[in-house]
């Protein structure tokens, strides 16, 4: 299995998988920003 994401901060403060294999990586609240990643 290969994970591939992409990080632009290092202020990540939790991580969701969902159910369709997605990884969903989410930072400080005060950026709003939220990451994709696809799990092969």
């Amino acid at each position: 299995m290969v994970l591939l994401f992409t990080i632009a901060s290092d202020d990540i403060v939790g991580a969701n998988v969902g159910q369709f294999g997605e990884l969903r990586l989410f930072v400080c609240p005060e950026h709003h920003h939220e990451f994709h990643a696809d799990l092969h």
